[in-house]
């Protein structure tokens, strides 16, 4: 079953979009747990729905009879159990934008059998045909079982409005909410860029998300022209024939270490200050930091140990770079050719010792 999922995360990864996996209840979930984890740490958007025992069964020791909410609340935004028919449609788009919000991550719903199966099934499960309820005199637990009944599929459906009446509306996707950097947040990342002489740029996953599409990101990042280093998703925004087509080689690979060392201004937008680029230790002690992030978590990371960002930013890091790549300050800057012709002289000789070693 795991499967499923790393196959939804993979999609999500490419798409921007909600990846969907749907799995059996008991193992069929618990079997997730790692690619749901993996999930979470790639912050891809996605929605897990398993069954569950029946409700009538709850904690009377049914099949696979475990708390399934409960167990993936620590690795999901959002872990509901619904209860009713009329629940679900509103559950799923809930839970859709959540996993879209902020920082994009997965989440999930437990749907019971009795709340996924057919009312004609469920009735004929819980109150058999022929069978009488009459309370008091009649059979108490039957009078509950059908109780039960009309509480699940209570409202379930509407005779008010056809179909194509609601249809839009009422399955129409909720949008998600993204955050966006702050006027003074802005003004504050124009100066530093414009007062630089050693800019560098460090793109994460993050940068790649919706509603910016990749070829306007290419852009921005190339109209900034400033020396660029990608990491997970973002590898591959740019190529060698960006470079030739456009007359700028900005795009470098294994130089970071030393550029990190050297530069005056870093931009780090959608990767957190982890074991990948060893927590804030290498950065020039006295170089300005720009970190743009959807995570406040992010943006504090390791900020009381080895760094700490002149400009927190806590924005889509798309929307925040292609506007910087529109401000006429930042069109402005001038940065001198001596950083980047030494950037290039050296990962140039890290390429030989790579090409001679193999």
């Amino acid at each position: 079953m795991k499967f499923y999922f790393y196959a939804a995360d993979a999609m999500a990864r490419l798409t921007g979009k909600v990846g969907i996996a749907l799995v059996t209840s008991g193992p069929g979930l618990t079997n997730t747990i790692t690619a749901v984890e993996n999930a979470h740490l790639a912050e891809s958007p996605l929605l897990l729905i398993s069954g569950s025992a029946p409700l009538v069964q709850h904690n009377r020791g049914a099949l696979q009879d475990i708390d399934h909410a409960g167990l993936m609340k620590t690795v999901t935004k959002y872990s509901k159990k619904v209860f009713t028919v009329r629940d679900i449609v509103p559950e799923i788009k809930k839970a859709i934008k959540i996993a879209l919000s902020g920082v994009p991550g997965p989440v999930f719903l437990e749907i019971p059998y009795d709340v996924l199966y057919s009312y004609e099934h469920v009735k004929q499960a819980l109150v058999p045909s022929g069978t009488s309820v009459s309370f008091p005199m009649g059979n108490i637990s039957l009078w509950r079982r059908e109780c039960q009944l009309n509480d699940i599929f209570h409202n379930a459906w509407t005779d008010k409005y056809s179909y194509d009446d609601f249809k839009d509306t009422y399955y129409a996707p909720l949008p998600p909410s993204i955050p966006k950097y702050s006027r003074c947040q802005f003004k504050k990342a124009e100066e530093l860029i414009v007062n630089a002489k050693k800019p560098m740029l460090v793109l994460g996953s993050q940068v790649m998300l919706p509603p910016v599409k990749a070829e306007e990101l290419k852009e921005a990042v190339l109209k900034l022209n400033m020396p660029t280093f990608m990491s997970g998703m973002a590898r591959g925004l740019l190529s060698d024939k960006d470079s030739e087509q456009t007359n700028k080689n900005i795009q470098f690979r294994f130089v970071r270490k030393q550029a990190l060392k050297e530069a005056d201004l870093i931009i780090i937008a959608g990767l957190p200050v982890d074991f990948r680029i060893g927590f804030g230790r290498g950065f020039n002690p006295k170089a300005k930091i720009i970190a743009v992030n959807r995570s406040q978590d992010a943006l504090n990371m390791n900020t009381d140990i080895y760094w700490n960002p002149t400009v927190k930013v806590h924005s889509d890091c798309a929307i925040f770079l292609n506007d910087l790549s529109k401000s006429e300050k930042v069109a402005k800057a001038e940065f001198p050719a001596e950083f980047v012709a030494n950037l290039r002289k050296l990962e140039l000789e890290e390429k030989d010792k790579l090409a001679n070693s193999s």
